[in-house]
């Protein structure tokens, strides 16, 4: 019942995130005006501005737990902050012949709201390792992705249901609705005792328990690996690169190159987020199946071991199938055959939810070796928001290539290459970054 409790503010959290990413550049574009460039430059400083301060966020939030303090004050503060700004942004009025002033709101209030959803996640998330007291942290986690595969629905649903009834202020309606949701279940989440209550005093602290930036990066992400996190880092960042960047470019992908109905759009995006929900389980599943058959056959796997066993392969079997759907699509898909892209959005979806496999390695490792979590998700949060800022501005800018206001006679092919090769590429160099520091488990004899 804990781990549920938990796990229920990934929902909001993760459904912010995917509205912003879908939503916040068709909203400037289209109502206030701007153009696609200025989005993507607002967001690039204010998602960079935040992978600043998310690594002293993780390091204060270890140090002020080791003290015995609760982490839910820090949780609870960022929320609020973060409905409120949420709330601002869509009340940006339209620019008309100045976009200054509108670029120059949005800028501030992208800091205010990332700075926010950063000071709420980064201690949440590293809460995983008090909730679960030594015990198993699995279940916090899995139920933690859970709710983040349905908030990412969710983040589809509330948008899609103002806009299907072409509501005027439809995305001003979803902000008001996401922000509810966001008070709403941060104060259940922070139901789950014993997080809440004062926390023994660490009388000695374990060692490196609060390492500096350079300590974090020279450690190994796995036992077995070649020494430091950056590569694996580094690959975190293509990956989450490759999502935003796939994010920002499906709506329209799905309504210029295919000419898909809005409905028929929201209706695929949801049966992808569907995929990845039903294909997490399985994912978790097989890498603790992995790490067991590597405890109890160590020493000579057998053949069905090597297949289910060890990093190495379980991200290759997620990894490979996934980059290669994301590259088929655009030649496969056309506007008059909707079974066929809904069969490519569920298996897509479930490559997506391998995701999870990437954080649960740092996790693993982290509490392996005495780490602080919320250094480590410090630095992850850091990690993916470089890349998503990187990867959201990269839109910005594919979309101004492909003519998407000056209806550049090109534009379909040119979405459809960047929305297929163009992110599947990114997904196979990830991919490739981290099977270099991934522990070997095919022991030969």
């Amino acid at each position: 019942m804990r781990a549920l409790l938990y796990g229920s503010l990934e929902l909001p959290l993760a459904a912010i995130e995917i509205f912003l990413r879908l939503y916040l550049f068709i909203h400037f574009t289209e109502v206030v005006r701007l153009a696609p460039w200025m989005t993507g430059v607002a967001l690039l400083v204010s998602l960079a501005g935040d992978a600043a301060f998310a690594p002293w966020i993780g390091v204060r939030g270890d140090a002020w737990s080791r003290e015995g303090r609760s982490l839910w004050p820090w949780v609870l503060g960022g929320t609020l902050t973060a409905g409120l700004a949420l709330l601002a942004l869509f009340q940006i009025p339209a620019a008309d012949a100045a976009t200054g002033p509108a670029f120059a709101a949005l800028l501030l209030l992208l800091l205010v709201l990332n700075a926010g959803l950063t000071a709420a996640s980064v201690p949440y998330h590293a809460l995983i390792a008090d909730l679960s007291e030594g015990g198993d942290p699995l279940p916090y986690l899995g139920w933690r992705a859970a709710f983040g595969v349905v908030g990412g629905l969710t983040g589809l649903v509330i948008p899609g249901f103002f806009l299907a009834a072409q509501d005027p202020v439809a995305l001003k309606q979803s902000a008001w609705a996401l922000t509810i949701l966001l008070f709403l279940l941060g104060f259940v989440a922070s139901l789950s005792r014993p997080a809440f209550r004062p926390r023994p005093v660490t009388p000695v602290d374990p060692p490196l328990a609060t390492p500096g930036w350079g300590e974090l990066l020279r450690r190994r992400p796995f036992p077995e690996g070649p020494p430091g996190r950056a590569p694996w880092l580094f690959a975190v960042a293509l990956l989450n690169l490759a999502v935003s960047f796939a994010a920002s470019l499906a709506l329209p992908y799905y309504r210029i190159s295919l000419r898909f109905e809005e409905d028929l759009t929201q209706n695929l995006l949801l049966v992808g987020a569907m995929g990845g929900l039903i294909a997490l389980p399985a994912w978790l599943w097989a890498d603790r199946r992995g790490d067991e058959r590597r405890a109890t056959d160590a020493a000579r796997p057998s053949i069905r071991a090597r297949w289910t066993a060890g990093p190495r392969r379980l991200f290759l079997l997620s990894a490979l199938p996934w980059a290669g759907l994301v590259a088929l699509q655009p030649s496969v898909l056309n506007p008059t055959d909707s079974g066929l892209a809904f069969l490519f959005s569920l298996l897509i979806g479930a490559g997506t939810g391998s995701v999870a496999l990437w954080e649960w390695g740092l996790v693993k490792r982290a509490l392996a070796t005495g780490t602080g979590l919320g250094a480590i998700y410090g630095l992850w949060r850091m990690m993916s928001r470089l890349s998503r800022s990187l990867g959201t501005a990269a839109a910005g800018l594919a979309l101004s290539w492909a003519g998407i206001q000056g209806f550049d006679p090109r534009i379909d092919e040119r979405l459809a290459l960047l929305y297929g090769p163009g992110v599947a590429l990114l997904i196979l160099i990830a991919l490739w970054i981290a099977w270099g520091t991934l522990a070997r488990t095919d022991t030969r004899p």
